[in-house]
């Protein structure tokens, strides 16, 4: 049986004040990795390195620090182009995307 990854709940999902933004991001994100990954194969590092970027102070600022910390790796790959380094970290993104996606009610 294989092995399931557990969910990934914000650190901040209890805080009144940022539920709906919380709520808006995680229903992004499939869209958004979506267009990361097509950046990538069209070799559009400095694009790609800015999105990440900005992926990376969303979910810290929305309590991912784990997403936070994988895109600021893909951003500083695709800032160096580094192709094999950055395909890397958004398979990653894509992971910890889904198990987000998992704990969240209604981005199923």
């Amino acid at each position: 049986m294989p092995h399931r990854r557990k969910p990934i709940y914000s650190v901040h999902e209890e805080d009144l004040e940022l539920q709906e933004s919380i709520h808006d991001f995680v229903v992004g994100l499939a869209e958004r990795i979506d267009g990361l990954q097509d950046l990538h194969s069209l070799d559009d590092f400095a694009r790609l390195a800015d999105l990440c970027g900005v992926l990376s102070d969303e979910s810290q600022r929305l309590g991912y620090p784990v997403l936070a910390t994988v895109a600021r790796s893909a951003a500083e790959a695709a800032g160096e182009c580094k192709r094999e380094s950055c395909e890397q970290a958004l398979v990653e993104i894509t992971e910890i995307t889904q198990r987000i996606r998992q704990a969240h009610r209604g981005a199923a």
